[in-house]
């Protein structure tokens, strides 16, 4: 996978700029995610009936291209942020957000819930793989500091 990551800080503003794509970490968990789904429809009931036995193979057919699609669309994810040491910042150059609650930081993610101008609620998961180490240090030292 070549994956690109343009990071730098914009110190005049007393702002971070952190631009993100895809990562490795980013797939395996969402493999992850889909292991744990697939693996429920080994608890159906024995497929005894035509009827559930197609209800059962239609479900793991959606299940199965929505999860290729997931893949699909990460292929070409990118989020850019920029982030100062009040906790406010910009969403791909052009919404402004504030944290909404404390973050989550670890050494593996850093999920910060983030809060719009509007009142309109959401989340930024970085993976430690999508920043190289002294950005991803610095994001989680950013997101700290708020709490």
């Amino acid at each position: 996978m070549d994956e690109q990551h343009l990071n730098h800080s914009d110190r005049s503003a007393g702002s971070s700029i952190f631009v993100l794509s895809a990562s490795v970490n980013q797939y395996l968990s969402l493999v992850m995610a889909f292991a744990v789904i697939f693996s429920s429809f080994i608890a159906w009931p024995p497929l005894s009936s035509w009827l559930i036995s197609c209800i059962f193979y239609l479900l793991l057919l959606i299940t199965f291209s929505i999860f290729i699609k997931v893949l699909f669309m990460i292929r070409n994810w990118q989020c850019r942020f920029s982030l100062n040491k009040d906790g406010h910042g910009i969403l791909n150059a052009a919404d402004a957000f504030h944290f909404a609650k404390r973050p989550f930081i670890s050494p593996f993610i850093c999920i910060l819930y983030i809060e719009f101008e509007d009142k309109y609620r959401d989340s930024i998961w970085v993976w430690s793989d999508m920043l190289n180490d002294s950005q991803y240090r610095l994001l989680c030292r950013l997101a700290n500091h708020v709490r």
